[in-house]
């Protein structure tokens, strides 16, 4: 089992990464985000489906092997999930010699999860309207993984409704999308939980 934060931890010790601009979860550059997003009226009553082009329209910096999300569902007061067929041309340039198999990065697979947790985020009107105000991934906390996602699998990567919160700053400059404990499957196998990511949108 690896247990990582961006980088490879062979030790299995617990990482956490923060960017420079990282503060408390609910916190915006040191003032207190809180007022909590409240959640469009589509994610919480309907099932909803994204494919590529529509997340390519809410992720527009996101294109060819840098989107790792070929398709977005939502189960209303259950589960997100995010799925990628997992192609030999996404695992160019990492494979394991020993048995000659292509697999997906854990970097990858951390990336994914941050492009799922911010297709839902640009699904609040206010975050949204802010959109040139891009998301950075300011924290990821403690990526482990159990196994490898090889190339011809599919992914899954979901995460409980109720464990996404999106907040903003009082004059709607700003914003956090919180996301904890992320799965990543192929099937029923559990293959690897993220903790925490957090995104947030830089002051400009």
């Amino acid at each position: 089992m690896i247990n990582l934060s961006v980088f490879e931890n062979r030790r299995g010790v617990s990482n956490e990464r923060r960017s420079p601009m990282a503060n408390p979860p609910n916190h915006i550059n040191g003032e207190a985000a809180t007022k909590e997003l409240e959640m469009p009226e589509n994610l919480k009553n309907g099932v909803i489906g994204w494919d590529r082009a529509d997340i390519q329209f809410v992720l527009p910096a996101h294109r060819g092997a840098k989107l790792l999300l070929d398709r977005v569902e939502s189960y209303p007061k259950s589960f997100v999930r995010g799925i990628l067929e997992v192609t030999p041309e996404r695992c160019v340039g990492f494979c394991f010699v020993d048995k000659e198999e292509l697999v997906l990065t854990a970097p990858d697979l951390i990336e994914m999860a941050s492009q799922l947790l911010g297709v839902w985020g640009y699904h609040y009107k206010e975050v949204f309207a802010e959109r040139h105000r891009k998301f950075v991934t300011a924290i990821i906390h403690n990526a482990v993984f159990r196994k490898r996602v090889k190339a011809g699998e599919t992914v899954f990567i979901d995460i409980a409704v109720d464990n996404i919160k999106v907040r903003g700053s009082d004059d709607s400059q700003q914003f956090v999308v919180r996301g904890t404990e992320f799965v990543i499957k192929v099937g029923e196998e559990v293959r690897g939980t993220i903790s925490e990511i957090v995104l947030m949108t830089p002051k400009e």
